[in-house]
């Protein structure tokens, strides 16, 4: 199930969104516990939508992630529809590297 909408839709994400994007990516992806999700936010709607927004007006809620794959070092980006409860977004960033001296934590 989705969780509520916020009333605005600049407002942060909520715990509960957090934790579906992150279970969705999880569930569709088949990524384990083992990748951490350093980060884990609000992608915001585009600036038209949000300077023409009314209260009550609905939109499609995004999150924004960036995933590591500790076992080969991979980073990926995903935006997550928690409105759809679908990934629109999944890419793979080649040039981008993680820290080699400490493997990050799974959330």
């Amino acid at each position: 199930m989705a969780p509520a909408t916020p009333l605005h839709p600049l407002e942060p994400l909520t715990a509960d969104e957090i934790q579906a994007a992150v279970a969705l990516v999880r569930t569709d992806k088949g990524v384990g516990d083992r990748w951490p999700f350093p980060v884990v936010t609000l992608h915001e709607p585009a600036r038209a939508m949000v300077l023409a927004y009314q209260p009550g007006d609905s939109w499609n809620r995004e999150a924004f992630l960036v995933l590591l794959d500790n076992e080969t070092g991979n980073t990926y980006e995903a935006i997550v529809s928690l409105t759809q409860q679908t990934i629109t977004r999944w890419t793979h960033l080649p040039d981008i590297q993680q820290h080699h001296g400490r493997r990050a934590r799974s959330l």
